[in-house]
């Protein structure tokens, strides 16, 4: 094993050599024949060529096209606050009063309990009405048995009037809220 020079030497000449003998024979170089190319290979080599050429421009034009019609989908692309935003604020504000509307009109009808509720009454009425006419059949004042019995049909028959509005208008509110139902439904 050779140890690196030392860096510090003073750097030497080259040791000169002889000069060496040129060879016996000259060098040559090789020689190659060439021919000239068959036709045929020729040909079919031109015909590959101008088939891969027809392809690269097949593919250069679609290429062209896909970036013309991404090109003009960003460019005709309408800005966030000129697109579409649904339903229009009017509208939506129509909506909301109507349904505003709605639940005042629910707050002030009667609801199922009340109209059960004044069943029972009108009932607990006819109770009361058949047990005075009992007694008026009994014996009894007639005349007050019979002011009694008026009174009581009076306050059945403006019972039952309640009762039926207050029906008509549970009809009618229920009717209102499948139309506009069906409306808000159509509205798209």
């Amino acid at each position: 094993m050779s140890l690196p020079p030392d860096p510090d030497e003073p750097t030497q000449r080259l040791p000169t050599t002889p000069p060496t003998t040129p060879p016996a024979e000259p060098l040559r170089e090789r020689e190659v024949v060439t021919t000239e190319p068959d036709p045929v290979w020729v040909e079919q080599i031109m015909g590959r060529l101008r088939s891969l050429r027809g392809w690269l421009a097949l593919v250069g034009v679609l290429a062209l096209a896909a970036l013309g019609v991404g090109l003009w989908a960003l460019l005709s692309k309408e800005e966030e606050g000129d697109a579409k935003q649904g339903a229009a604020v009017q509208r939506v504000q129509a909506l909301e009063d109507r349904v505003d509307e709605l639940e005042k009109d629910t707050d002030d009808a009667a609801s199922q309990n009340a109209v059960d509720g004044l069943r029972d009454q009108q009932k607990e009425l006819e109770q009361r009405v058949s047990a005075v006419e009992k007694q008026a059949s009994d014996g009894g004042n007639a005349d007050d048995v019979q002011a009694d019995v008026q009174q009581l049909s009076d306050s059945v028959e403006q019972m039952g009037q309640s009762i039926d509005q207050l029906d008509e208008r549970v009809g009618d509110l229920e009717q209102q809220q499948q139309s506009q139902q069906s409306d808000d439904s159509a509205t798209p």
